[in-house]
């Protein structure tokens, strides 16, 4: 895909911070405690979203304005893709990220829960369970199982649902740039 030259620039200015975004990502496939993947993953997005959202806005904005006979469609909805993973997996005041830009993520801001009848509540708290009694739930297939392991499991299918997406959509907007 030929990009014009003003357009490409303005892509290529975004790369840098989504480079470092992809790399941060995959340095957290060594963490196998969940709990705290989700922490460094957290802080990971939150830097990136603080830095970048901006211009990431920007950018589909101005893509949209030269998307004559939609020849940009392809690059427009990676673009939107990468920022509702940013959105969706970043800062919210009633979200798992409860931090406001420019905060640390930390296991006191950070909270899980509202699954499988538990409530929601710190990951401080849930890693203070961690050696609770397990199984007592009533649910086939959870005898094995306490309430740090299922925010545990809460956290990483939350995090694939978006490392994995969001390195690929860098892979692609590194190829054609």
């Amino acid at each position: 895909m030929k990009i014009k030259k003003a357009l490409k620039k303005k892509l290529l200015k975004l790369m840098p911070g989504l480079q470092k975004l992809k790399k941060d990502l995959q340095e957290l496939s060594g963490e196998s405690d969940a709990l705290i993947k989700l922490i460094r993953f957290f802080e990971t997005v939150s830097v990136c979203e603080d830095q970048e959202i901006e211009n990431l806005k920007n950018l589909i904005t101005t893509f949209c304005g030269k998307n004559k006979k939609n020849y940009y469609d392809e690059i427009i909805k990676e673009l939107k893709e990468l920022q509702t993973h940013l959105n969706r997996a970043g800062r919210n005041m009633f979200g798992m990220n409860r931090t406001a830009p420019g905060d640390s993520v930390n296991d006191s801001n950070v909270y899980l829960g509202n699954i499988k009848g538990l409530s929601t509540l710190p990951v401080s708290s849930w890693k203070a369970g961690k050696d609770k009694k397990k199984g007592g739930w009533g649910f086939p297939g959870m005898e094995d199982v306490n309430s740090y392991d299922v925010v545990c499991l809460q956290a990483q299918r939350f995090m694939e649902s978006h490392i994995k997406p969001m390195i690929e959509i860098i892979d692609w907007l590194e190829k054609i740039v």
